[in-house]
């Protein structure tokens, strides 16, 4: 190489590095740096830089400049280039309040597969994922830290600070693809409150190893409960659990933000009753808490072992203990659950007060067995029960591709059915994907299956780019091996045809193919859950067969929806094999069902959709039409079902769907069904709540009609008033809800206020009979307290004063035997006459406290268990300001 070239050479190459070491860009700390010994940036750092958080490909770049700091970063994991080891980075910047760098902070990385189903899923094409948290990095002296790791599809991640003194911050992300780079920016860690005290028995007994909580009431900042946005920077965290040392103390390293926080324990809260304010720097809390006490053992117990056929212990069996009054053993499904078996297969189950002193009779259930049934009753004190269950039988699933008739050896085996039992003997849904992995031959077995009924779905590989099986019911069998031959085909697709009684296409209208779950016909209000969804999750009918109570499945599943273009066509897509029904909603018809429909017939499905009425609404004043947003709908006379002219309609029993008024006080509804109907309107204040009330009480429509309406809205504003409530003959301050009937059956409406210091609070009310509910503490708890109803008028008066009293009393439930009721469920209801009603409990002895508007409650409770428990009326009880003496209330013989 010449001499000047080699000299230029070494001018440019001294230029480059002068030039990176001004931006920033050489690095004096290792590139990929290991998880617990972060990267450091060889720039100046100075207490207020920082970097703006986004998101790039895993690659060299100069820094951007340094700008103002920032307390808030949103970080979408989005990726141009990935990088080419597929590591992911995750860096930032921890700061104090004055945006000084904090070293030492410990930031902990959590990857988790919440979603078992997709984690099976990809399991099934790239077999177990390998994935355990890294150890925890650490902040360096210019506060910034990086993370590297591989992360897997389908896992969520969640990353947490620590810093002693310092508040806890967190965030998260529901998946993150390999090879992207996440930049936090400045993560803001403020100093917080620290806790510490002590944890004690009414009697002031320590009381070790206890646990409590504190969950963020609200107040500035996030609450525990709130959502962590996606991606965004360290939000702090405002929960916090703590377990107290032998000496019944506890003391935090992690600090709480300032504020109001919900204490919560095992037992009964006396002091504090519920909630805290924390504040800065420290705050020690005394916690008085009354433990909850087991009912009393009044025998011995029994103990014993369940084990399978061959002598092996099953544990997490689970005990149903069944009625001996009953010729089948049997309470609703299948019992009340007393227990479940410890590892070893071993139980133990005491003799408590009330339990029936020949014994018990116990039911058995387990994953894989079939169930066993003491049949007579186990002697209190039998120190060695031996119960063995059978193995249930195997089911066999054979899986073949309906195209090219070779078999599927990639896929998983949904099973929904009695396996999933809880400790109460009922069903629920399950939704795991079973023996999922590679079956040569396309065949799978499941060994052990508990008997009972089943629905079964085939999950293929999605590399495959198969379709799932729709759901296959079977029976399995005591003692009867299943097999069960599956073939995938791949769903069809047929073209739906939509025109009104002369012909013309209807646009926009939205059909739903659904598939019924037993042999009722699908109606317009049946419950339909998703294809994916185990039929298990459908609603049940509870029906009462020969004195026993017998859950049953009912409504359908949604297979597929679709609207129907500008030529009122649409296409539906799902199994060939199967009769459907197609439930054709509207707008611009009145909904309707068709029934059965296939998609494996070649023509299109032509429907002539029945004419509907259309109703042309004009209401005047337009000035109260727009001032209070007023919106119309249609109802029938037992206000079951609504007619709104909306995008798409929607049934059911619930509270009718509103199409807005135009700013001309003009609205039109078409495709209404023909029949009665009650035209209704509801109105939105401008101080909170809704009015809903009945302009038309009697509207016939006929098929094909239209009419015009005109509407009177003077009537519907609401007029201002000032109320002014007292409670215990102090203003009130704090929230009240009113609710109020405006003259009609189905007429109503609801305000929520906040009173002032002075308990007055101005409101918009219509012309009615209104009630107020207010929150009053009482006797250490909080009542909820009912006005007397009060009238507001066409013109009501500047004020309405409401004067309420609110009050308390001890009562203690007895059984018929004089032994006190501990945890007996009990309700009451009142003042006498009023919708009033709160649930509670008693506790170990028996007491509970009512609390309410002072005056009489009926007092109710509750005998038997399952479906044949009964509530039953226990007396009236006067609540008083002051509490009164303790009332004794006695259950009767059952």
């Amino acid at each position: 190489m010449p001499r000047l070239a080699l000299m230029l050479l070494l001018a440019l190459l001294a230029a480059a590095v002068a030039w990176l070491a001004l931006t920033g860009a050489g690095s004096t700390g290792p590139a990929p740096a290991p998880v617990d010994a972060p990267a450091v940036d060889g720039s100046t750092a100075r207490a207020g830089e920082h970097r703006d958080a986004h998101v790039e490909p895993a690659r060299d770049a100069p820094s951007p400049t340094p700008t103002a700091p920032v307390r808030e970063r949103v970080a979408t994991p989005v990726v141009d280039e990935p990088a080419g080891d597929g590591l992911a980075t995750i860096v930032g910047r921890c700061v104090d309040e004055d945006g000084a760098p904090l070293a030492g902070v410990a930031l902990e990385l959590r990857g988790y597969g919440d979603d078992r189903h997709a984690v099976t899923l990809h399991e099934l094409d790239h077999g177990p994922i390998d994935w355990s948290d890294p150890p925890p990095a650490h902040s360096d002296d210019h506060g910034r830290f990086e993370i590297r790791f591989a992360p897997p599809p389908p896992y969520e991640f969640g990353l947490v600070s620590r810093s002693p003194g310092r508040i806890a911050a967190r965030t998260q992300w529901p998946s993150i693809p390999a090879g992207a780079r996440i930049d936090l920016g400045d993560a803001v860690l403020s100093r917080g409150v620290l806790l510490r005290g002590i944890v004690v028995d009414p009697a002031g007994t320590a009381l070790p190893e206890w646990r409590v909580s504190l969950i963020g009431a609200g107040g500035p900042g996030p609450t525990a409960s709130s959502p962590v946005t996606p991606g965004s920077a360290l939000v702090p965290r405002r929960n916090l659990e703590l377990t107290t040392d032998a000496a019944g103390a506890f003391r935090s390293d992690t600090a709480l933000p300032p504020g109001d926080y919900v204490l919560s324990t095992a037992g009964k809260l006396i002091d504090p009753p519920g909630r805290v304010g924390l504040a800065a720097p420290t705050t020690e809390l005394r916690i008085v808490v009354e433990p909850f006490r087991r009912p009393e053992q009044v025998g011995p117990p029994i103990a014993g072992v369940v084990t399978d056929g061959r002598g092996t212990p099953i544990p997490d069996a689970t005990l149903l203990a069944v009625r001996l009054d009953r010729p089948d053993g049997r309470i609703g499904p299948g019992g009340i659950g007393v227990g479940r078996t410890a590892p070893d297969g071993g139980f133990r189950i005491p003799q408590y007060t009330g339990a029936d002193e020949r014994g018990l009779r116990l039911r058995v259930l387990a994953d894989g067995f079939e169930p066993a049934d003491t049949g007579e009753p186990i002697p209190w004190g039998a120190p060695a029960v031996r119960i063995a269950l059978l193995d249930g039988p195997s089911l066999t699933v054979n899986v073949r591709d309906a195209t090219s008739g070779a078999p599927v050896e990639r896929f998983g085996v949904q099973l929904d059915g009695p396996d999933a039992v809880d400790t109460s003997g009922f069903v629920r849904g399950d939704a795991r994907i079973r023996a999922a992995g590679p079956h040569p031959g396309g065949t799978a077995t499941i060994e052990r299956l508990t008997p009972g009924p089943y629905s079964l779905r085939i999950v293929p590989a999605p590399s495959l780019q198969l379709p799932k099986s729709d759901w296959i019911r079977l029976e399995i069998e005591a003692g009867v091996p299943a097999v069960v031959d599956v073939v995938l085909l791949p769903d069809v697709a047929r073209t739906i045809v939509l025109r009104d009684a002369d012909g013309a296409p209807i646009v926009g209208s939205s059909l739903e193919l659904v598939h019924p779950l037993d042999t009722d016909p699908v109606e317009l209000d049946t419950t339909a859950v998703d294809r994916d969804q185990p039929p298990s999750r459908a609603p049940r009918r509870a029906r009462r067969v020969d004195g026993e109570i017998r859950f049953e499945r009912q409504g359908a599943v949604r297979v597929a929806t679709a609207t129907t273009d500008a030529a009122g066509r649409t296409t539906l897509a799902g199994p060939g094999d199967t009769a459907f029904a197609l439930r054709v909603l509207g707008p611009g018809h009145p909904p309707f069902v068709v029934q059965p429909v296939r998609l494996d017939e070649p023509e299109p499905l032509e429907i002539t959709a029945p004419s509907g009425a259309t109703l042309r609404i004009r209401a005047t004043p337009v000035e109260i039409a727009t001032a209070y947003r007023v919106a119309v709908g249609l109802v029938d006379r037992a206000g079951r079902r609504s007619f709104p002219s909306a995008p798409e309609y929607r049934f059911g029993p619930t509270a009718p769907d509103w199409l807005p008024l135009d700013d001309d006080g003009r609205a039109v509804l078409v495709g209404i069904p023909p029949g009665r109907w009650a035209l209704r309107v509801v109105t939105v204040g401008h101080t909170g709540g809704s009015d809903t009330r009945t302009l038309i009480e009697e509207l016939e429509l006929a098929a094909g009609e239209a009419r015009d309406v005109a509407l009177d809205l003077s009537g519907v504003a609401p007029a201002t008033t000032t109320l002014v409530l007292t409670c215990n003959g102090r203003p009130f301050e704090g929230t009240v809800q009113l609710l109020g009937w405006l003259g009609g059956a189905n007429d109503w409406s609801t305000r929520s206020l906040e009173t002032g210091a002075d308990g007055r609070v101005e409101v918009e009310l219509a012309p009615g009979t209104w009630r107020t509910t207010l929150k009053a503490e009482e006797a250490g708890g909080i009542a909820d307290v009912r006005s007397e109803p009060f009238q507001i008028g066409a013109t009501p008066p500047a004020e309405v004063a409401i004067r309420v009293q609110s009050g308390h009393r001890v009562v203690r439930v007895l059984r018929a035997n004089g032994e006190p009721a501990a945890n007996q469920p009990l309700s009451f209801e009142g003042p006498i006459g009023s919708n009033a009603r709160a649930n509670l409990a008693a506790d170990a002895d028996g007491r509970a406290t009512l609390r309410g508007g002072a005056g009489a409650v009926r007092v109710f409770g509750s005998v038997g268990r399952g479906p044949d428990q009964l509530r039953v009326p226990l007396g009236d009880v006067q609540l008083l300001p002051g509490g009164g003496s303790v009332v004794d209330l006695q259950l009767p013989p059952y």
